[in-house]
């Protein structure tokens, strides 16, 4: 019988310092209010409300900023990926990843500027709507 190891990268989120590995880590989320309000129409207007969830969606936040992780021992990684202005036990991430404080909000981000491009636009009294 052949065994299937499975494991998940997570980065050490409690190792950053504001202001130098992250600034803004905040992402909004609707209050009850709003959402009862939405509930509300939906139901007025006989109109059907979905509920989605995106699996995974923290490792498809792009970063604004340089984030470099320590390569875990025991971890093989192409030449081609290795940091080329850190030493070699380092990575330059390209996405967000799991662990991060910054990765929530940077899932908002790319979600956010996806809807406005569809020709969504934010409500200016709750944003995340």
């Amino acid at each position: 019988m052949k065994s299937l190891y499975k494991a998940r990268l997570v980065a050490q989120g409690f190792s950053q310092m504001p202001g130098i590995d992250y600034d803004e880590t905040y992402s909004l989320v609707v209050d009850a209010t709003t959402l009862r309000f939405l509930i509300g129409m939906s139901v007025f207007e006989r109109l059907q409300m979905r509920l989605m969830d995106v699996v995974t969606a923290y490792l498809y936040g792009s970063l604004d900023t340089d984030v470099y992780m320590r390569i875990p021992r025991g971890f093989k990684i192409l030449d081609a990926y290795r940091s080329k202005s850190r030493d070699l036990f380092s990575i330059k991430l390209q996405k967000s990843l799991y662990g991060l404080k910054q990765s929530g909000r940077m899932w908002y981000n790319r979600l956010r500027e996806y809807l406005i491009k569809e020709g969504y636009k934010n409500d200016p009294i709750s944003p995340c709507v």
